[in-house]
């Protein structure tokens, strides 16, 4: 791991050179596209990037404003919609604009059905696309079985660990094929010892994730549940088994969690809620935060971490923009011609993003550990207030 950690480290430090001249065309005017509701451009890439509407709904295509013909294409695969998919391809075309990388992008949603998707697989097998995105652990798991081994490179990004999802071996030397993954997870240890220091006699952990979210269940849930069980500590599964009805499962389910840690831990201070990434579980967090009392509610997913009270207390993971970031810098080394995407080592990002809501740690009388606010990246002052972005003060919001 510390290799891989190293890698990355150089992998960020490197200067990448400027992007190929191109010839430019006439500017495309925008055009709106009421069906794409899927993904829309935030306002910093909407200053950068023109979207354009596609063939269908599912297809939006993204240009720099002058395009050329000898831009590179680039295909993102999204297997769903998920506004942690929207922070993810809205921050690498911030990358890409940063490195001054011109790119044509289509953007595809293939809404969980693998027979929609299969046109554009083709195109990217026969090297229509220079490079494909996945976006998201669906998207992954749909390329790996039809794209592995194929001239085009595939980067993923958005997505969980690939080592336990069993898509490749080992952290380092690569893939091997034409893939270079990233992961959205910290290893389990990593967590594990900021929860035990946050909470030192830690005895009960509640797993919220969502039963259909493979990806999660093996990358996040077993692992801490095997690490638990390790330490001694109990864990109680909170299970959204339906996401159309997450908020009446979670209602009850944090209830009923809430008392059984009581039944050990009356005063619950040997106890903390786990928020997996699992989009119908935090998409449900004020529900969440409504039923689990003075319980420390903690999430791998640091988005969850917000201004004032609708918001997680801490988070111990890696960030959408963060993982997206890297998986951009990838992709632009690639299409560079400067590196063998199986050469790549998996994109893991140590250490971990630490987001914290002061707010919330002092209307339940919880003191975060100095070296916590030390290394944190975003940090919300006990008003509620955004004080620290990226490592950086920032004026009080």
């Amino acid at each position: 791991m510390k290799s891989t950690l190293k890698a990355l480290c150089m992998l960020v430090a490197v200067g990448l050179v400027a992007a190929v001249a191109s010839t430019p065309c006439p500017a495309l005017e925008p055009v709106s596209d009421p069906a794409a509701e899927w993904f829309s451009l935030s306002p910093e890439s909407g200053r950068s990037w023109l979207q354009q509407m596609g063939p269908s709904p599912d297809h939006i295509l993204i240009h720099p404003p002058q395009p050329s013909d000898s831009d590179p294409k680039a295909l993102v695969l999204f297997a769903k919609t998920s506004s942690a998919y929207q922070i993810s391809m809205n921050r690498m075309l911030a990358v890409f604009q940063q490195k001054k990388m011109r790119v044509a992008w289509t953007l595809f949603n293939f809404h969980e059905d693998p027979a929609r998707a299969a046109a554009e697989t083709a195109k990217a097998r026969k090297g229509e696309y220079q490079i494909v995105f996945a976006m998201g652990s669906g998207a992954t798991d749909y390329l790996h079985r039809r794209m592995a081994g194929s001239s085009t490179p595939v980067v993923t990004v958005c997505s969980k660990d690939p080592v336990l999802m069993g898509l490749v071996d080992s952290y380092e030397g690569g893939s091997g094929t034409n893939f270079a993954y990233t992961s959205l997870n910290v290893p389990v240890e990593v967590q594990m010892n900021y929860l035990r220091t946050l909470r030192p006699n830690l005895s009960q952990i509640a797993i919220v994730y969502a039963r259909d979210n493979v990806s999660a269940v093996r990358t996040q849930v077993k692992p801490m549940a095997d690490k638990a069980q390790e330490a001694g500590i109990e864990i109680h599964r909170v299970v959204v088994g339906n996401r159309d009805r997450a908020q009446g499962e979670l209602k009850w389910r944090i209830r009923r969690a809430v008392k059984a840690m009581r039944d050990h831990d009356p005063r619950v201070e040997k106890s903390v809620f786990w928020i997996t990434g699992s989009t119908s579980v935090f998409e449900e967090m004020d529900t969440i935060l409504q039923h689990t009392g003075n319980v420390p509610v903690l999430a791998v997913t640091p988005s969850l971490v917000t201004s004032g009270d609708h918001s997680a207390l801490l988070s111990i993971g890696t960030s959408f923009e963060s993982n997206a970031k890297l998986a951009a810098l990838y992709g632009i080394r690639i299409l560079r011609g400067s590196v063998d995407p199986g050469s790549l080592d998996v994109g893991v990002i140590l250490p971990p993003d630490i987001s914290i809501n002061f707010k919330k740690a002092h209307d339940i009388g919880l003191k975060i550990p100095f070296e916590f606010f030390e290394s944190a990246s975003r940090i919300f002052d006990v008003r509620g207030r955004l004080v620290r972005e990226h490592g950086q003060k920032v004026e009080p919001r």
